[in-house]
């Protein structure tokens, strides 16, 4: 229940620090969802008190909330469920030099409620988010609520695919949402807070990326 501060460097800079309690297991990450040849900040967390909603938030390099930011679920009801966000991915997924935001969250009761106890996880679902902080597509799975995708080409036609880790096996989706149909790999366990890593491990990028 710590609030934290974020600095860009030694000195702050004008609009900076910062005050916001953060999401648990989660991190801010820079990248250029805006278009305008400069890196937004995006992080997870509560700005204002602990008892404000938890939220995806993005901010300009002078501290300013980005137009349409934050970005919160419409359907959380206040005072019922939770909604906490993972680290999110800052990446260009269709090539037209606008990043977009790849995130997963959780909503969780923090009221008993409906015979299910507090802390009880309702749904986890995979988001991607445009700059100006409409949702693009969205899938709701048995997700591992801890874990991070991952973003690569995983199959040489230089279109972009997401990694997504649930309980017992990582899934796959275009860069459009499609599911792969079919893909699946068994991990036996869940995918907690470590993500995969891809990467042309054989030198042959016709034949896409591998992934540890």
């Amino acid at each position: 229940d710590i609030p934290v501060r974020v600095h860009l460097n030694v000195t702050d800079q004008p609009g900076f620090p910062l005050t916001f309690f953060p999401t648990s297991d989660a991190f801010a990450v820079v990248g250029n969802i805006a278009g305008n040849d400069a890196f937004e900040i995006v992080v997870p967390g509560r700005f204002g008190s602990w008892d404000s909603p938890s939220a995806l938030h993005a901010f300009d390099a002078a501290g300013n909330a980005l137009p349409g930011w934050p970005f919160l679920n419409d359907e959380v009801e206040p005072g019922v469920v939770e909604q906490s966000f993972r680290t999110p991915l800052i990446v260009d997924l269709d090539g037209n030099g606008q990043d977009e935001v790849v995130v997963m969250d959780y909503l969780i009761r923090n009221v008993a409620s409906e015979g299910a106890a507090i802390g009880t996880v309702i749904s986890q679902t995979l988001y991607v988010v445009e700059g100006s902080g409409q949702v693009r597509w969205q899938v709701t799975e048995d997700f591992d609520n801890t874990g991070m995708p991952a973003v690569g080409d995983l199959d040489g036609d230089q279109d972009l695919d997401i990694i997504a880790g649930t309980e017992t096996n990582l899934m796959r989706f275009e860069a459009d949402g499609t599911p792969l149909i079919g893909w699946q790999v068994e991990t036996l366990n869940d995918i907690h807070v470590t993500l995969p890593i891809i990467a042309d491990l054989d030198g042959n990028p016709g034949n896409g990326n591998e992934m540890v």
